[in-house]
């Protein structure tokens, strides 16, 4: 009972962490398109180009590509090519996933932690950007951040693969999570 109530809390929590990396997006896609919008007028209309613009807008990327990893990953929506999983077992389906999903976790691991290295070489050596001078440490530490959300999430699906087998029984099939979206859209 104890586990289930941890396992419980951690899944609110990531969640609430994924919601709030989005609203943060959110915020983020609107800056976004101001920092735009003022160096089309000032280059267009001024004749006085901005030369931050272009970099404010590759840092705002770094968020809006790194920091939303889980939650796109939790609502299912990255890429997938599954023509040839679909044509096997539920099982084989299911032990795809599981490997598929572990295979994920190492390299995001491994992203996370040269990620983390990146940035604190940044932070360290007091590392600026050459145009505008910004500093780069709060950029970097958008990427281990955002692949940390996305391994806890791949962690959670990974144990939720596992747990739903064990919980079913070797001779219940498993209803696979492309299944489940399928007759979502549907209803």
């Amino acid at each position: 009972m104890a586990g289930e109530n941890l396992w419980r809390r951690g899944r609110q929590l990531l969640d609430g962490l994924e919601t709030a990396t989005m609203i943060f997006n959110m915020v983020v896609v609107f800056a976004m398109m101001a920092v735009v919008v003022f160096g089309v007028v000032m280059r267009y209309v001024f004749n006085s180009p901005v030369s931050l613009v272009a970099e404010l807008t590759e840092f705002m990327m770094v968020s809006l590509t790194f920091l939303t990893l889980a939650y796109i990953q939790h609502a299912r929506r990255h890429v997938a090519i599954s023509f040839l999983v679909t044509r096997q077992s539920q099982r084989t389906q299911w032990l795809l996933g599981l490997v598929i999903t572990g295979i994920g976790l190492v390299a995001f691991i491994l992203i996370t932690w040269a990620g983390w290295r990146f940035a604190y070489q940044a932070w360290k050596f007091d590392f600026h950007s050459e145009e505008a001078g910004f500093p780069l440490f709060p950029a970097r530490l958008l990427v281990p951040a955002g692949c940390f959300l996305m391994c806890l999430r791949l962690i959670g699906d990974l144990v939720r693969g596992i747990r739903s087998k064990a919980m079913l029984g070797p001779s219940e099939e498993i209803a696979l999570e492309t299944d489940e979206i399928a007759l979502e859209k549907e209803h």
